[in-house]
């Protein structure tokens, strides 16, 4: 496969085509979770993502031939051959997050009470793939067989993109609630046999278990299973224990700000509406935010990622859009020194995470609409100009500092000065990521601004101090159609 471009080609197609069904099975289990079906969730995505992770690991094993042969192919041959495996590759990842994206929403059902341990997830980097060889078989047919472990939910980090410390998460039923992580080591013991070994930390007692032929055993003692361990492996381990033991140390949290108020999601839910009958369409949902969406080409996952790639160049398809964000323009501010127009044009993706935020597969919209849009089927721009929020921070006292407005959109900083106290706020692009990608209403953000100044004198003691400002989504209205708060 390696070798040949025609066979990677076509692997690459088919396992698209199989992650595609996959992925459609996985979200009709998400809408209706029950006794039946939970236990089928996890194995059925993760085998799907391990069947895409061995294809574009063998894209990577062609990409690194090309460049050691480089010296012996035809130059331009050698270049078009790179972008090739290139955009396979990009294509696969593509369809990794889509089933990563499955399986956030799937563990934010378990992980919406543990939102400090979900942080510490957060807090390391992003594993994008799952491991290969022993370890990742191991990972496999644990999943596949070992989900209920004595009174715990087993929940595999795998499928999912936001769960990071340790392979898995054991989560108490009845209190909905990740008490403990663990990570997953394999040995082979005979050609049909692997031994699979849960080192586990939480915040409950717990027992090693071994994982041998489909029962679970306590072993005596975890040393035997080590003593085939080199000595960097246990030196790795080591530290990703002390890594699962520090997740769960206490978090101080100073003040709850709890603030109720309803969002745009259902402007998007009108758009989508539009889309069943157009190609394209868009409204204006407030005074400084555009929606815009158009229908993909392609009528199959794979080949809308990895198909013939197709230009937009038709004006019928932005008709009225130019008109609708020139009305974003605050013309109050367009002759004044401190302008704060600018145009942030951003994807709204259902595979992208923010900290703080459910997963927008929760988004109270008709699940017809969540399917086309983790699918690709529609594909749904924000056009916002952040000069109407500056403006009314402003108002209320704040003064707010805007960078230049480069390819990611600006940077503000927020600051305001009281008698005995100065309130500053760095790196507020996350602010107006809440606006216009999970579309939030710039109420909230002058709220929970104006709430956290009013709160700043009890925080502080008249110290100069830091404050970090920790924002926690947590959907109330989840019917189908609903506004979201």
């Amino acid at each position: 496969m390696v070798g040949n471009l025609l066979h990677t080609n076509a692997a690459v197609r088919n396992v698209l085509i199989s992650a595609e069904a996959v992925f459609r099975k996985c979200f009709s289990i998400l809408l209706r979770v029950n006794e039946s079906n939970l236990l089928k969730f996890q194995p059925t995505l993760a085998e799907a993502l391990f069947r895409i992770d061995k294809v574009h690991l063998a894209l990577a094993q062609r990409r690194q031939q090309l460049i050691l042969r480089k010296k012996l192919l035809d130059e331009k041959w050698f270049l078009v051959e790179m972008r090739r495996t290139a955009r396979a590759q990009e294509s696969l990842k593509e369809a990794i997050s889509i089933g990563h994206a499955l399986g956030d929403a799937f563990a934010w059902i378990f992980y919406r009470n543990s939102r400090t341990l979900l942080d510490r997830h957060l807090s390391s980097p992003p594993q994008p793939f799952r491991p290969t060889g022993i370890g990742g078989q191991g990972e496999l047919e644990f999943i596949r067989r070992g989900q209920l472990l004595n009174d715990f939910f087993v929940l595999y980090h795998g499928i999912t993109s936001l769960l990071r410390v340790g392979d898995a998460s054991l989560i108490n039923p009845k209190t909905m609630k990740a008490v403990g992580l663990c990570e997953i080591k394999t040995e082979r013991t005979s050609e049909s046999t692997l031994n699979v070994m849960l080192f586990m930390v939480g915040s409950e007692d717990f027992t090693d278990r071994l994982f041998t032929t489909g029962k679970m055993e306590s072993p005596e003692e975890p040393k035997e299973f080590l003593e085939t361990f080199p000595d960097r492996k246990k030196q790795h381990l080591d530290r990703q224990i002390k890594t699962m033991a520090k997740s769960f140390e206490a978090h101080r949290i100073d003040k709850h700000i709890s603030l109720s108020h309803h969002g745009h999601v259902n402007r998007l839910g009108e758009l989508m509406k539009q889309l069943q009958s157009k190609r394209s369409a868009c409204i204006r949902v407030h005074e400084g935010l555009v929606l815009f969406g158009m229908k993909a080409p392609g009528k199959s996952l794979s080949q809308r990622l990895f198909g013939p790639k197709r230009s937009f160049s038709s004006q019928k398809l932005f008709t009225g859009l130019v008109e609708k964000v020139a009305l974003t323009i605050d013309r109050s501010q367009i002759k004044s020194p401190d302008n704060s127009n600018c145009i942030i044009i951003n994807a709204i993706s259902m595979t992208n995470s923010l900290r703080g935020m459910e997963s927008k597969l929760l988004w109270p919209l008709k699940s017809q609409y969540i399917r086309a849009l983790l699918l690709g089927e529609i594909i749904i721009f924000s056009i916002y100009n952040p000069a109407h929020l500056i403006r009314r921070l402003r108002d209320r006292g704040f003064n707010v500092t805007v960078s230049k407005c480069g390819r990611a959109g600006p940077n503000i900083e927020v600051e305001k000065h009281s008698d005995k106290h100065i309130f500053r706020l760095i790196h507020g692009s996350y602010l107006l990521t809440l606006v216009h990608t999970y579309l939030h209403s710039e109420d909230l953000i002058v709220d929970v601004l104006s709430r956290a100044m009013a709160e700043l004198p009890k925080m502080s003691d008249g110290q100069s101090a830091t404050i970090q400002l920790v924002m926690q989504q947590h959907l109330e209205a989840y019917q189908e159609g609903g506004d979201g708060t």
